[in-house]
């Protein structure tokens, strides 16, 4: 027999292989196997069989699979069509796009067992017919006796007694069966807390009800009706959830609940547990892949039936799913940014279209795109206009930073009315936010005689100064170098000397400032620095939930999703920086931040006060924000989009060419510009249109060169058909081995 394999490798065809008759049995479609590729080993999938080889291939040129990785998993067929979708929409190679979409990706993987060793029921009358055992060995039997209902593994022996090793004693009671030895397999749990179930449902308010009866109805009728609820934050999305995962639960199916950062997962967790117990499972980026394997068992079993996570748990192989959610869908972390490029969003809707399933997709700052389809009627509005129990937004003040530096010259990174209101918070026991999306301490070095600022040496983007580790860093490439006083760049030119200048505001920065401010504070900061180990998000949500922490400082994976009821204090030092970035959708990306982040604020019984910093307080995002009033946002953003041609009114693709050689690339994507110009010279009738080629906005990283194409048109199919012919043409362009091309249809960002 032979297999069609799609390797972990950048092709876009899978491979003929060989099956050896020892694994012809085991070998099925959607076996993970493991297969030579040159010289060398390769993970794949086997995505067909067949008896004969293709006509255009010798038997003797076809190798044979090497082993067959974790047998008992496979995908299904319908995760195969899935991915084959996915990587013809995305244009990826399909190998890749298989791994995306498997559990447990290609890995080799077993259960794990453990022996566990206890006392037989007349190991008595075995002690006192033979001879008598040695010191260890009683010491032994007596710990097995102490836990007569709970059989002890070896290392829990050791532990106990303190014997150190116990496997010679182990098997001389074994031998003389005074003991006995079972074999048991042991679950390798996520790392949430098992949380108590009981969390009975909340009371809905009128709009919660009308919400949730017309999610529960396509529930019912089976219908791949796509949901935008709208709802301000703290209106209680959560709770219309939970209901819907209920009916859908009831009805013997299964739900799977997507957030955008691992950071919002130990919340959700707890939440979702309390209400529906172990029935709940966690699947995202940190577990191991034994985590991983088990909890894909547990999902095959029946015993895990509502899934939370981020964006792979939607590939989650529930064989009874009924329900689709994605919280904050907004969020652009929803898009994956390497191969295959896909947007939950959009596979969530296919994957409705194909299995007959409602979408949900939640958020107090709906996606422009998203909330343009409710208004043309593809999708269906729900609306949370008000918070629970009829609770106030919060007041939102706006600091004109540059009047604030003019009548207090110290308040370089906070103002007085901040500093403020964080005094009166800590006084009356509440927690206060300060959010920055920016980590590190000084975010530029600049040089005060000739202006240079000091770069990556293998990314065209400043270093960031880290005064933990006392490091200036690359944010892309991790680089780090040792901090310098005097500039190089003026070193060069005949030995001139200019002092580097510290410019700029980090996480760390602004966690010193307030430490200052405020000396007897508990003080947590949250971002990437601070995160990094495998259970940092648990830990330090066990902290904040606890009320262990005074003042929050974070970047945006504190941003949105918490809810902690005795914020009443928010503060945000800068809210520029994100808003001037060459990307058409800055804008909206800030008033989703500042709206997001404004809503920690006043969730609990006291009023919330939120303190934006500006040094553009008249800008239309900021303003909107202040009035939390995202329809006026959409209305404005949506006209200017409409006079732009920018989605939604049009599909946009984004081109990039990377390598090392500079000319080479800029060559490459000149090339390829022209492929694509000369293909739509064809189509005479077409709207479609090539900008560029330009060097990217940040113009190297990691030591590849960057160069961007944007393709844009209404004709998304056309636009999909160009691509497709360039890139086969690109492929037999002499130098194309040198230039890497990638496609991005509809990127979330353009950097």
């Amino acid at each position: 027999m032979f297999a069609s394999v799609a390797v972990l490798a950048p092709f876009m065809s899978p491979f003929t292989y060989g099956i050896p008759e020892s694994m012809a049995k085991q070998m099925r479609v959607g076996s993970i196997v493991e297969v030579p590729f040159g010289k060398q080993i390769l993970g794949g999938c086997v995505i067909a069989l067949s008896e004969r080889p293709p006509e255009d291939l010798p038997a003797n040129k076809i190798r044979s699979i090497k082993a067959l990785r974790t047998p008992e998993f496979y995908l299904e067929t319908r995760e195969l069509e899935l991915a084959q979708w996915i990587a013809e929409r995305t244009m990826a190679p399909i190998g890749e796009t298989i791994s995306c979409v498997s559990f447990i990706g290609f890995s080799d993987i077993s259960i794990r067992t453990v022996e566990r060793y206890a006392l037989t029921t007349d190991y008595q009358t075995k002690l006192a017919s033979g001879k008598s055992p040695g010191t260890k060995m009683k010491i032994v039997i007596e710990a097995l006796a102490a836990n007569p209902n709970a059989p002890m593994s070896a290392a829990e022996i050791e532990t106990q007694t303190r014997l150190g090793s116990v496997h010679d004693a182990l098997k001389r009671l074994l031998n003389r069966q005074i003991i006995t030895r079972d074999t048991n397999i042991v679950e390798r749990m996520d790392d949430y807390a098992q949380a108590p179930k009981g969390d009975k449902p909340l009371p809905l308010t009128e709009e919660q009800q009308i919400a949730t009866t017309q999610i529960n109805a396509s529930i019912d009728h089976n219908t791949p009706d796509v949901y935008l609820l709208h709802g301000v934050t703290g209106s209680g999305k959560t709770e219309v959830y939970l209901n819907a995962i209920r009916h859908t639960l009831d009805l013997g199916g299964d739900a799977i609940c997507l957030v955008p950062e691992i950071s919002l997962t130990p919340q959700a967790v707890d939440r979702f547990r309390r209400r529906f117990g172990d029935m709940v499972g966690v699947y995202h980026s940190r577990l191991s892949i034994g985590q991983k394997f088990d909890l894909w068992r547990r999902v095959i079993s029946g015993h895990c039936r509502v899934m939370i996570g981020a964006r792979s748990a939607l590939f989650t192989p529930f064989q009874n799913l009924r329900l689709i959610i994605l919280d904050e869908e907004h969020e652009n972390s929803y898009k994956q940014n390497n191969a295959p490029r896909y947007h939950c969003r959009e596979v969530a809707i296919e994957i409705a279209k194909c299995r007959s399933l409602p979408v949900v997709l939640g958020s107090a700052t709906p996606n422009v795109e998203s909330y343009y389809q409710t208004q043309n009627g593809n999708w269906k509005l729900l609306t949370l206009s008000n918070r629970v129990d009829s609770q106030p937004l919060p007041t939102v003040h706006i600091i004109d930073m540059s009047r604030e530096l003019l009548e207090h010259p110290k308040s370089e990174l906070l103002s007085q009315d901040l500093i403020n209101a964080l005094k009166h918070a800590k006084e009356a026991g509440e927690m206060s936010i300060l959010f920055i999306n920016r980590r590190g301490f000084f975010s530029i070095i600049r040089c005060s005689n000739c202006g240079a600022i000091l770069r990556c040496d293998n990314c065209e983007v400043p270093l960031t100064y880290h005064k933990t580790g006392n490091t200036l860093r690359c944010h892309y490439c991790e680089q780090q170098y040792a901090p310098v006083t005097d500039c190089p760049h003026c070193l060069e030119k005949e030995g001139l000397k200019g002092t580097l200048i510290a410019l700029g505001i980090g996480t760390q920065r602004l966690e010193e400032t307030v430490q200052k401010l405020f000396p007897d504070a508990n003080i947590r900061r949250m971002d990437y620095d601070t995160t990094r180990t495998k259970n940092a998000y648990i830990e330090a949500w066990n902290e904040i939930s606890h009320g262990q922490t005074d003042i929050l400082i974070g970047t945006q994976m504190i941003a949105r999703g918490l809810h902690i009821e005795n914020v009443t204090v928010v503060g945000v030092p800068l809210a520029d920086i994100s808003l001037y970035q060459p990307d058409f959708r800055s804008t909206e990306r800030t008033f989703c931040l500042l709206t997001q982040v404004a809503g920690r604020a006043g969730r609990g019984d006291k009023p919330g006060h939120v303190y934006i910093q500006t040094y553009a307080p008249f800008n239309y995002a900021i303003r909107f924000a202040q009035k939390h009033d995202y329809n006026g946002f959409y209305q404005k953003e949506i006209r200017l989009r409409k006079i732009l041609r920018f989605p939604p009114f049009s599909t946009l693709a984004a081109i990039l060419a990377t390598g090392r050689e500079e000319e080479a690339v800029a060559t490459m994507a000149k090339e390829f510009a022209s492929i694509l110009n000369a293909r739509l010279w064809e189509m005479p009738k077409s709207d479609i249109v090539v900008l560029g080629p330009n060097p990217a906005p940040i113009a190297k990283i990691e030591n590849s060169f960057r160069w961007r194409i944007l393709v844009r048109g209404t004709d998304d199919e056309k636009i999909r058909e160009v691509l497709k012919f360039a890139m086969n043409e690109y492929a037999q362009t002499t130098g194309h081995q040198n230039v890497q091309i990638t496609v991005d249809i509809n990127p979330t960002e353009l950097m």
